[in-house]
């Protein structure tokens, strides 16, 4: 079992469910969807008895982590038996780090807090500093609760890709290629995360191929969604609402 896999499972102690029975019939799917790049699937229908492959990568779990898409978390948990959701396996290990900076935030908040309190219970006299004391131990009592909110999401999360999504492996040839390649996106790991993308999606020729991230900034740039094309991902979606209404829409 890969390392990554012990870590995440140490770290959750949730009961993996299930998920339901897909709503979507297997087999032969209809698909006419208009997609975000030019020289995709719009207006013209595919025949295809393969999955469909929704690729994700960091931030769609944080954006389940955050509370910022309310479906992603369903669609971990429920997605159709039509669909296969691949995401590189460094963006396990990065939403991590990412929990790691958000809990320091935390925790530089919570002390600022407490100073602040500390402050306010001085003052003996003043109903405005007894009134912000107030708020001030409600507001450091529910930034622990938030704190702890996003790491139940989170965990929950990848406890939810380990069970129900393919995880990509990072590849000596991914590295070479990041390393000998110009960058396409300015952080080097978001770079390492395209490339892995891409080489995966080159091993599914025949496939349909999607991807799903509200990371717009990056992934609608002009060389990113050429590389994107190139690779047969033709389909882009920023909200996990809007894949949902297109993948339903395929059905029948």
């Amino acid at each position: 079992m890969p390392i990554l896999y012990i870590a995440i499972i140490e770290l959750v102690r949730y009961t993996p469910i299930d998920p339901p029975k897909s709503p979507l019939k297997r087999g032969t799917l209809i698909c006419s969807g208009s997609p975000l790049f030019k020289g995709g699937r719009g207006g013209s229908k595919m025949y295809f008895t393969e999955r469909d492959n929704c690729y994700i990568e960091t931030n769609f779990l944080m954006s389940v982590a955050f509370g910022r898409d309310a479906e992603a978390g369903n669609l971990l948990l429920n997605s159709p038996a039509s669909l296969e959701i691949a995401i590189p396996e460094v963006c396990c290990m990065e939403s991590l780090s990412a929990l790691e900076s958000e809990q320091k935030r935390r925790f530089r908040f919570n002390n600022e807090l407490k100073q602040q309190i500390s402050q306010l219970r001085r003052d003996l006299t003043s109903p405005s500093a007894s009134s912000l004391l107030s708020y001030l131990d409600m507001s450091l009592e529910e930034n622990e609760n938030l704190l702890n909110e996003i790491k139940k999401r989170l965990f929950l999360a990848l406890e939810n890709i380990a069970a129900n999504a393919t995880t990509i492996p990072l590849s000596p040839e991914v590295i070479r290629a990041t390393l000998s390649n110009s960058l396409m996106l300015e952080e080097p790991t978001d770079n390492l995360i395209l490339k892995t993308i891409l080489s995966h999606a080159r091993t599914k020729p025949t496939e349909v191929k999607i991807l799903l991230t509200g990371n717009i900034k990056d992934f609608t740039q002009p060389t990113v969604k050429e590389a994107l094309q190139n690779a047969g991902i033709n389909l882009y979606f920023s909200k996990t609402s809007s894949f949902i209404g297109w993948l339903e829409s395929q059905s029948g």
